[in-house]
């Protein structure tokens, strides 16, 4: 089958590498544009990139899809279906009509691993923190284990080991009392920072400057006590309300 592959991280490696093994025809990959990375600032390759042109596969990293250029080379690669593997931008929808077979998404889910849990999926999903996330999608079960009494018992250490501590840890602060004076400043200044660092990234500037626009406002308004959680819901909805034109 005649493909295009889009896709940029590791994750997405495997995906394009089992299309090559399979016979099919690759007709190029797209992936994101290089990005300077470590304390050099070199010019990177994706993953995705460096295994296509290992295997002579056309490369193409645009750094719009709807200026009509991208959408142009598709139609001269002229694919039969387009397989899309955490590319990292939003496909518009010339793009995805294009493909007479028309474009797979290869997303990853925990799902497979919770089948046949019964009622146990409620606690499981309950219990899916970023540990248990990170465990679930790592870590296999032995050959001899239950895989469903394997992720229930991970959840349900992972679940006990948090609500411990933080007993542990509001028992402690009760006992121990010290000056927290100048905290909520502190963590305020941290805020904004860390906006800031993301303005003098080029590939985060619009976002970043959208984030600092909204922690100043957060400030103005609810002052420096209460400004976080205001300023964190301000950025959201502002960045979804304009994630097309960002994700383009």
């Amino acid at each position: 089958m005649r493909l295009v592959f889009m896709g940029t991280p590791m994750f997405a490696v495997p995906s394009l590498k089992a299309l090559v093994e399979a016979g099919h025809e690759v007709l190029g990959v797209f992936t994101q544009p290089d990005k300077p990375k470590n304390r050099g600032m070199k010019l990177l390759p994706t993953p995705v990139k460096e295994y296509a042109l290992t295997h002579n596969i056309p490369v193409y990293q645009p750094d719009k899809l709807k200026d009509g250029q991208t959408l142009d080379t598709l139609r001269q690669l002229n694919p039969e279906m387009i397989v899309v593997a955490a590319y990292g931008r939003i496909l518009p929808v010339e793009i995805l009509e294009l493909p007479p077979l028309g474009c797979v998404n290869v997303h990853s889910s925990l799902l497979p691993k919770y089948r046949g849990l019964g009622r146990l999926r409620y606690f499981m999903i309950y219990t899916l923190s970023d540990e248990n996330f990170s465990l679930s999608s790592s870590v296999e079960p032995p050959e001899e284990v239950d895989p469903t009494q394997f992720y229930f018992a991970m959840s349900l250490l992972t679940w006990a080991y948090w609500v411990l501590f933080s007993m542990l840890g509001g028992l402690a602060g009760s006992l121990i009392t010290f000056d927290i004076t100048g905290i909520d400043f502190a963590l305020t200044a941290l805020f904004v920072v860390l906006f800031i660092e993301q303005v003098i990234k080029r590939e985060n500037r619009a976002p970043g400057a959208i984030g600092l626009v909204c922690s100043v406002v957060g400030l103005a308004v609810f002052g420096a006590d209460n400004m976080v959680i205001p300023a964190m819901v301000l950025t959201l909805i502002v960045l979804l309300a304009g994630r097309r034109k960002l994700c383009a």
